[in-house]
């Protein structure tokens, strides 16, 4: 305590005027913006303390002091993850491969998330599960958006003044939601992909069984005439299922059970419906087929009718731009005239 007043004292007698005039007189916004440490020497050892100790918590926190916590939890982390998986997933992530221990306290937190399972499905739809998991990948991402606040923390006070590290947090939580839901998008966009290019699949497995293929043949000719597209990994997973001896009725049940939407439940049902009541399972499936595109068909104007009312708005801002361009001449003749200007 004896050390900061002293410090204290010594900056009270330096000439900090001329040092403010100089600060505010420099060509750079960052340095004019310094200029408000020269106003109260204690304000500047507050800025230097705080700087410290974001250093200290960057670097030394996530860095050195828990190395110690990293080889104790060694093996608990060995449990949870196959040691292949997480070596693909530090030569996919510089944050995880950097910060591994931040991250490992994150996901342990993210565990008991009511929506990690929901989270699990788009890491699913999106093909990075394996080597990933929902937990893990929220932790990763999170431990990017405090990295994030951590640097906006340090650099905005160059530029705007004390005042700018209260934002850091503010832009790290909007990284945070904005990456979050950016993912969740791309995700149930791929659903959507695959939904309406599911008659298309069901077609061909039809076709196979007419030929007198299994059911295996099937999936495999679906993923094989369909390596461009998502679908074609959705029944790709499905006929590697198949060939470790998986039976039909349990690849079906996975298959619905992954994808969580009424048609591939339809699908699943009428495949195994048909097999137990002995009826030809190609006449199922071409009928699923048709009422898949009956259902496509209703997406469809069902999303031109939602389409027609949301141009309403953008239409209507349009329409007065283009107002405003018309009548503005006349409004400012009009004013002038009047003398207002």
């Amino acid at each position: 305590m004896e050390t900061l007043f002293g410090l204290s004292e010594w900056l009270s007698e330096f000439d900090l005027t001329r040092l403010e005039m100089l600060l505010r007189a420099s060509p750079y916004p960052w340095l004019a913006n310094l200029a408000f440490l020269c106003v109260d020497p204690l304000l500047s050892l507050a800025a230097m303390c705080m700087g410290f100790a974001v250093f200290y918590a960057t670097f030394f926190v996530t860095g050195l002091t828990v190395k110690s916590k990293q080889i104790g939890e060694q093996q608990k982390n060995n449990a949870d993850y196959d040691i292949q998986q997480l070596v693909k997933i530090r030569e996919k992530s510089f944050v995880f491969r950097n910060f591994e221990p931040l991250v490992r306290d994150f996901e342990v937190k993210f565990r008991n998330d009511k929506a990690i399972d929901e989270f699990e499905h788009y890491l699913d739809l999106k093909g990075m599960l394996p080597p990933w998991n929902a937990s893990l990948f929220l932790a990763v991402k999170k431990t990017e958006a405090v990295i994030f606040g951590v640097v906006v923390s340090c650099l905005l006070p160059f530029y705007a003044g004390i005042n700018g590290v209260i934002f850091g947090p503010l832009f790290g939580l909007a990284y945070y939601s904005l990456i979050v839901d950016s993912f969740k998008s791309e995700a149930l966009n791929v659903k959507r992909r695959i939904i309406y290019r599911l008659p298309f699949a069901i077609d061909i497995m039809a076709l196979v069984r007419l030929g007198s293929g299994s059911f295996v043949d099937s999936i495999r000719t679906v993923a094989e005439e369909t390596t461009d597209h998502p679908i074609g990994e959705v029944f790709n997973r499905a006929y590697n299922d198949s060939k470790f001896g998986k039976t039909q009725r349990d690849v079906l049940e996975s298959l619905a059970e992954r994808m969580r939407d009424p048609s591939f439940d339809e699908l699943s049902f009428a495949i195994m419906k048909a097999d137990e009541l002995g009826r030809p399972i190609a006449d199922a499936l071409a009928e699923q087929a048709a009422q898949m595109r009956l259902n496509r068909q209703q997406w469809g104007e069902k999303a031109s009718g939602e389409a027609q009312v949301k141009i309403i708005y953008p239409g209507l801002v349009i329409m007065l731009a283009c107002l405003l361009i018309i009548i503005s001449p006349f409004i400012l003749e009009a004013i002038r005239s009047s003398g207002a200007i």
